[in-house]
This record gives structure tokens, sequence and C-alpha cells, in this order.
């Protein structure tokens, strides 16, 4: 095969692909959003159990705090823990902290003392994420197989053939 051929076989498959992820995307997008229908309808994120493929589920998201203005934060813990601060808060304190503190509302509190955190920002929870699947380990092997098969078959169609050259 000369590079002309080699190169007409790169772009073939390369569409393909693109075609073949788009079309996953879209699929999935539609589950997404039966999954989002369900949560909003029974107000519980629901989780698809599918006898000998796997487990669909939407993770919700839970309220937490979050650094929304790293410089109010970081006077704030210059002020408070001294030891803590480098050019930036120390990551592992800043983690230790959030893990700590309580969303009130809008705003963040120390429950140590009852002060309002400032820099950070309430990440709000029970909003559904992104839809998620955890194929069976059968399911993934018959995924495989029948992937080939169709993999041989595009091949064929595009008359590159199953084997490269």
């Amino acid at each position: 095969m000369n590079r002309l051929e080699a190169t007409q076989q790169v772009l073939k498959l390369e569409a393909a692909a693109a075609q073949l992820r788009e079309r996953a995307k879209a699929v999935r997008l539609q589950l997404d959003a039966d999954a989002r229908h369900e949560f909003e309808e029974q107000g519980a994120a629901p989780t698809w159990r599918l006898a000998d493929l796997g487990t669909w589920s939407l993770p919700v998201s839970k309220e937490a705090p979050y650094v929304a203005d790293p410089t109010a934060l970081a006077e704030w813990v210059k002020g408070r823990y001294p030891s803590e601060i480098r050019e930036v808060v120390n990551p592992a304190f800043q983690t230790a902290l959030l893990s700590r503190l309580t969303p009130l509302g809008e705003v963040v509190m120390d429950p140590a003392n009852g002060e309002v955190v400032p820099g950070l920002g309430v990440r709000p929870g029970g909003l559904p994420q992104s839809l998620r699947f955890k194929p069976n380990s059968d399911a993934m092997a018959v995924a495989d197989q029948v992937g080939a098969k169709l993999a041989g078959q595009i091949l064929d169609g595009l008359g590159i053939g199953g084997e490269a050259s």
C-alpha cells in the first residue's frame, strides 16, 4: 500500500470512528434525558440495573462549599491560620477546611466559631450529574466481540478489509 492509499484509509477510518462516536453520544444523551426526567418526576436519582449488561446510575450532587474567591479565602486563612499560607492556601489544609465547613444558604460558616468564611461559595446539592454506566465484565466481552465483527463489516464496506496492510 502506498502513502496515498494509506492516507485515504486513515481518513475513512477516522471519519467512520467520528460518526460512531457521535451516534453513541446521541444515545447516551437520550438516556441522560430520560434519567433526568425520571429524577424530576420521582424526586429520586434513578438506578437502572439491566440483567447481564450492567447498571446505569445518575449521581446527584451534594451541597458543599467551594472556593469562589481564592484571594478572599487566602486573606481569611492568613489572619486565622498563618502557618497554612505560602503563596496560596496549603492545598491539604484547604481540602480539610472545606470538609469541616457548613454551607448556610449562599454562605459558608465555620462551625467552630460561627464565622462566615469569605471567598467561599455554596455548590447546591440535589442536582443530577452525568449519567454513568458500569458494565458487567461478561457484557464487555460480548460487546468486544460484536464490536470486532462490526468493525470488520465497516472495514469491508470501506473497501479496506479487516487486516492492516
